[in-house]
């Protein structure tokens, strides 16, 4: 199996969502290796830490995060990208790679509130720059979801220095899945994100760091994992 890799962000931080990821992770996929970058929780049992500047806002730390992971030749190629607050909700043996169908139809469903948003904008000049390096005509595919996702380390170097040439303004997992030819499968939902609670038998879920601790979904998710995980002191 491929390790999976977290990106965290600096503390002081309780990195609750991270342990019921954990949980989830080690109840229905038990994978053999997981990194962590970035911030260290107190709690965290484990050697495969792997500290990393982050002096910038969010994403460009994680742009270093991502650098810091393709260069690292402990690290499985590919590997399996997670952030904290991805769960995984049922028992499978590989992960499925989610993708939201053709970019700018999910684009359009966003609605008119993002009409005139940085996230379109940068989301256009995202598909611009994949017909540069593709073709013309090319109908890229969403993978700007919040699951995770299968990272082929050349594919990404070369998706990261794109972005780079660019001011960093790309949406680099699209980017990226549609470089490297992705296949996967079309979600049935927008985004797991906004899905207040977790159907029956849906792989995937996402929790928002302001309502995880009152929402329905927090609730769902932390009474369906109360057992420690191995990574857990």
């Amino acid at each position: 199996m491929h390790d999976l890799v977290y990106k965290l962000s600096p503390g002081p931080l309780d990195y609750s969502e991270l342990k019921y990821s954990l949980r989830s992770v080690e109840q229905n996929l038990n994978p053999d290796r997981v990194w962590f970058l970035g911030g260290k929780p107190s709690w965290l049992r484990t050697a495969n830490h792997i500290p990393t500047r982050q002096p910038y806002d969010k994403l460009r730390n994680a742009r270093i995060q991502m650098w810091t992971a393709v260069l690292n030749s402990e690290i499985s190629d590919p590997f399996i990208a997670m952030d904290d607050d991805f769960y995984v909700m049922e028992p499978v043996d590989e992960l499925p790679m989610w993708h939201g169908g053709n970019w700018e139809q999910w684009l359009a469903a966003l609605g008119p509130r993002y009409a005139s948003s940085a996230y379109l904008r940068d989301a256009k000049l995202t598909i611009s720059m994949l017909r540069k390096q593709l073709w013309h005509n090319f109908n890229p595919l969403c993978w700007s979801l919040h699951t995770p996702i299968l990272v082929w380390k050349g594919d990404m170097k070369t998706a990261l220095t794109i972005d780079d040439s660019c001011g960093q303004r790309l949406h680099l997992r699209s980017l990226y899945g549609n470089l490297a030819g992705l296949e996967g499968v079309q979600a049935d939902v927008h985004d797991v994100k906004q899905v207040a609670r977790v159907p029956e038998g849906q792989v995937y879920a996402s929790s928002a760091n302001a309502t995880w601790p009152t929402s329905q979904l927090g609730k769902q998710i932390r009474s369906r994992f109360t057992e420690k995980s191995r990574w857990e002191r």
